[in-house]
């Protein structure tokens, strides 16, 4: 996961979804944020601070998710969530709560299926599973809508409208 440590970003959520995962696999919640102390006690409550690490805010986020078995988005709100494309782009499987924007619009056709119901622990939970069991197959297509070329013609074509 990366993110800001803040209460719509629901870490808390992802732990409970994390807990639930019967893979034996590690999470990384790379940010920083107010929230990080509350998150980090509620890892321990749950008993997984063996598996669960804050490796702080990193400028540099692409090794991480390049070498990640997935990326995961547990948010209440979102805007334009950058991080799903960027995972798409390097090839690792994102997963993301169904939040009101953004994370149907990039996860669209075969990739629907890894958006989770938001607020659903378990639902999230198998989500991640799916993934991690059986990961999309990452194309071009997926995420070539956002490309930066392609979006600037858009924005270009709106500059011309009367």
């Amino acid at each position: 996961h990366v993110g800001a440590f803040d209460k719509i970003k629901r870490h808390d959520l992802l732990l409970k979804a994390f807990a639930q995962i019967s893979e034996n696999v590690d999470l990384y919640l790379i940010g920083e944020g107010k929230e990080r102390k509350r998150i980090e006690k509620l890892a321990k409550r749950l008993g997984l601070e063996d598996r669960v690490f804050f490796p702080g805010w990193r400028q540099n986020p692409y090794p991480w998710i390049a070498n990640a078995k997935a990326t995961v988005l547990s948010s209440d709100s979102e805007a334009l969530p950058r991080v799903l494309i960027e995972s798409l782009i390097i090839g690792t499987p994102p997963v993301s709560t169904d939040c009101k924007y953004g994370p149907s619009e990039i996860l669209r056709g075969e990739l629907a299926r890894f958006l989770a119901k938001p607020g659903d622990a378990k639902d999230l939970a198998q989500k991640i599973e799916t993934a991690l069991k059986d990961p999309p197959k990452i194309s071009p297509s997926c995420y070539e809508a956002f490309d930066q070329k392609l979006i600037l013609q858009k924005y270009l074509k709106l500059i011309d409208i009367d």
